[in-house]
């Protein structure tokens, strides 16, 4: 179906997936970001939020063979 790949769930995954994107930008900018400008981060964590999709894309495309 479409919420599950063999057993997985779709939602399930994008929550988890969500919450360490979350851990990462704490780890990586703790308090900082509550008083940054808008979009201070984007240069530097978009690389991180680019290699995390790709790795979610390729355990997708793993799981549905």
């Amino acid at each position: 179906t479409l919420s599950s790949i063999n057993g997985i769930s779709l939602a399930g995954t994008a929550f988890a997936f969500l919450e360490d994107i979350k851990g990462r930008f704490l780890a990586a900018y703790h308090s900082r970001y509550q008083t940054a400008p808008a979009y201070s981060f984007n240069e530097d964590f978009s690389r991180t939020l680019a290699v995390q999709m790709v790795w979610l894309i390729i355990f997708f495309f793993d799981m549905s063979k």
